[in-house]
C-alpha cells in the first residue's frame, strides 16, 4: 500500500497550484522566451479553485518582486487581499487591500525613500478618512481630489536606472541659483509631474518652494532628462503623477 500513497502525495503537491510563467520586454510587450526579456510574471492559483490567483511581477536584472496582486476571480480581475508595489530597489511604494473588489481598510503610497506619503482608510469603497504628509513626516494639506485617487499602476514610472541615478542626473544638472546663494536661502522643493505613455515628462505643477529661481532650475532640469519607463497597468503604459521632492541645500 506504500507505494500507491506515495503516488498520491506526489500527485496531491503536483497540483497544489497551477503556475504560469510570462515574460515582457521593456515596454510590456510579451516575450515567448526569458532570453531578452526585462520582466517576469508569476501566476499563480488555487488547485481547489482555479481562478482565485496572485499575479506577482519581478524585474528580471536584479530579480527584484515590483507588484504581487491577489484576486479572487483572476478572469474578472476581482482584487482580494493585499496587494503591493515595490521600487526597482526594492523599496514599497503602494500597498492596498481588497475585500472581493473592494477597498477595505488602509491604503498607503509612499516616497521613494520609504516614508509614508499618503493613508486613506476605506470601507467597501467608501473613503472614511484621508491624510497627506510630507517626506519629513509631517502633515501636507490636500490640495488635489487627484492626491487622493488611486489607479492601480502594476508597475511603477521609473527614470532609467532607478533613483539614485535620476537624483544624481539632477545633482548634475542644477546649478545652485546665484540669488539663493547670496541670501542664504536653502529649503525642499516640491513638484508633481506627469510620467506620459511614451515616457516623457509633462504637467509640472509646484506644490512648495524655497524661491522661485529654485523652481526654474529644477523644472529645466526635469524637462531636459531622458525619457523615463512609463507606468503599466494590465500590460499597456498609462499616465502616472510622480511626485518629486528636491532638496536646496548650501554645503
Amino acid at each position: 500500500m506504500k507505494k500507491p500513497l506515495l503516488l498520491a502525495l506526489s500527485l496531491l503537491a503536483m497540483n497544489l497550484a497551477a503556475q504560469d510563467t510570462l515574460y515582457y520586454d521593456a515596454d510590456f510587450v510579451a516575450l515567448k522566451s526569458g532570453k531578452e526579456a526585462t520582466y517576469m510574471k508569476i501566476i499563480k492559483c488555487a488547485a481547489d479553485n482555479p481562478v482565485k490567483c496572485s499575479e506577482s511581477t519581478f524585474l528580471l536584472s536584479n530579480k527584484q518582486i515590483i507588484s504581487n496582486w491577489r484576486y479572487s476571480d483572476y478572469p474578472q480581475k476581482i482584487y482580494h487581499g493585499r496587494c503591493n508595489r515595490w521600487s526597482y530597489s526594492g523599496v514599497m511604494s503602494y500597498e492596498i487591500t481588497y475585500e472581493n473588489g473592494k477597498k477595505q481598510g488602509q491604503e498607503k503610497s509612499f516616497y521613494p525613500g520609504g516614508s509614508l506619503m499618503r493613508q486613506i482608510n476605506w470601507d467597501q469603497d467608501t473613503l472614511v478618512k484621508a491624510a497627506l504628509f510630507y517626506e519629513d513626516g509631517s502633515p501636507k494639506p490636500i490640495r488635489f481630489k487627484e492626491d487622493l485617487e488611486s489607479n492601480a499602476v502594476q508597475i511603477e514610472p521609473s527614470f532609467p536606472g532607478g533613483v539614485f541615478a535620476m537624483y544624481m542626473y539632477l545633482g548634475r544638472a542644477i546649478n545652485y541659483p546665484e540669488e539663493m546663494k547670496e541670501n542664504g536661502i536653502t529649503g525642499t522643493l516640491e513638484m508633481t509631474f506627469v510620467v506620459d505613455t511614451d515616457g516623457k515628462l509633462v504637467d509640472f505643477n509646484v506644490l512648495k518652494t524655497p524661491h522661485p529661481a529654485a523652481t526654474k532650475v529644477l523644472t529645466q532640469a526635469l524637462k531636459g532628462m531622458p525619457k523615463w519607463h512609463p507606468g503599466i497597468v494590465n500590460g499597456q503604459p498609462v499616465r502616472v503623477r510622480y511626485t518629486l521632492p528636491f532638496n536646496f541645500k548650501l554645503e
